[in-house]
């Protein structure tokens, strides 16, 4: 990525922010910024949305996501019904048979296996990952395509198509999030709802160098997300802050009259700077220990105990 862009907070339009931190993707510089009006948290300058989507079909499903190969998807298997059981159990009551349901970065469809499974719905999902669109075909026989979310809602035939969208942890990779609502909202019936998981930055459980990267062009909390979808005309009503995804937060949204939705209390931007300082302060206090104590082992023993520690981290 070489080319970066500055831009004001496209929340609430003013250019009032303070560095939040400025490191990510393990260690590499990068600019997270809180917009002081808003509270909103955005990667400031950031790359173009065509270089994301670059970015997003290479770097990041060959190095951490995704398949590398058709044949992991056994291994992988287990850990994802069980991590995309939890998601249903929380959507569930919003599904009946026979809905049109879409997964938007579905992986290799273990959600949407569920959903037809249990709920007996017509599926549709899409993805970035040629791999795990083949493997989902494959193992799954789902209906899944391998395609941009933009040029797939700018086919005719899906305009007011779907009675129910899911999006676990993909709202946060989207450059343009209220643009990405607009196409959400002419794809979606009129009395349809939207699930979306994503990180929470009030309920970190990584170390912050990890939880910010650049593959998140926001880390939202739930007043900020709140207000991303109030201003796209939606409202949520249905949430939890003891999501699937360790530090994460799920909701289902809607933009029908009908629906009441869920009024959050304004972050103060400053509390929100503190707490990712006394995160930095627990994970670095967590590694000097581990490094002190740990130094005369065997490498892979190292390891180990490391990620044990991520563990128990997770928890506090």
């Amino acid at each position: 990525m070489q080319q970066n862009i500055y831009i004001k907070c496209p929340l609430c339009g003013e250019d009032n922010t303070e560095t939040i931190y400025t490191k990510g993707n393990l260690s590499k510089g990068l600019i997270n910024v809180i917009c002081k009006n808003c509270s909103l948290v955005y990667i400031n300058p950031r790359p173009s949305e065509e270089e994301y989507l670059e970015f997003h079909k290479e770097e990041f499903l060959r190095d951490s996501h995704g398949l590398k190969d058709v044949s992991q998807f056994a291994e992988k298997q287990e850990s994802n019904l069980r991590l995309k059981g939890k998601v249903y159990d929380f959507l569930e009551e919003y599904l009946k048979e026979g809905d049109n349901v879409l997964d938007i970065g579905c992986g290799f469809g273990t959600l949407l296996h569920i959903i037809q499974e249990k709920k007996h719905c017509n599926i549709w999902g899409i993805e970035l990952s040629q791999l795990d669109v083949e493997a989902g075909k494959k193992y799954y026989n789902l209906n899944l395509l391998n395609i941009n979310f933009d040029d797939f809602a700018s086919q005719p035939e899906n305009k007011n198509k779907f009675d129910f969208i899911a999006m676990h942890h993909t709202f946060e990779h989207f450059p343009d999030p209220l643009e990405k609502l607009e196409f959400i909202k002419s794809i979606l019936k009129d009395s349809g709802k939207v699930y979306i998981g994503v990180p929470n930055i009030l309920n970190v459980k990584k170390r912050p160098d990890v939880f910010f990267q650049i593959g998140h062009p926001f880390s939202y909390s739930l007043y900020t997300i709140g207000k991303v979808l109030e201003k796209s005309g939606f409202k949520i009503i249905k949430f939890s802050n003891r999501a699937a995804f360790p530090g994460g937060m799920e909701m289902i949204i809607s933009s029908s009259p009908a629906e009441k939705g869920i009024v959050f209390k304004k972050d103060d931007y400053r509390k929100v700077v503190e707490y990712v300082k006394e995160i930095e302060n627990k994970f670095s206090l967590f590694r000097r220990l581990r490094d002190r104590l740990f130094f005369w082992l065997p490498a892979r023993l190292r390891l180990k105990l490391s990620r044990a520690i991520n563990r128990l981290l997770k928890k506090i």
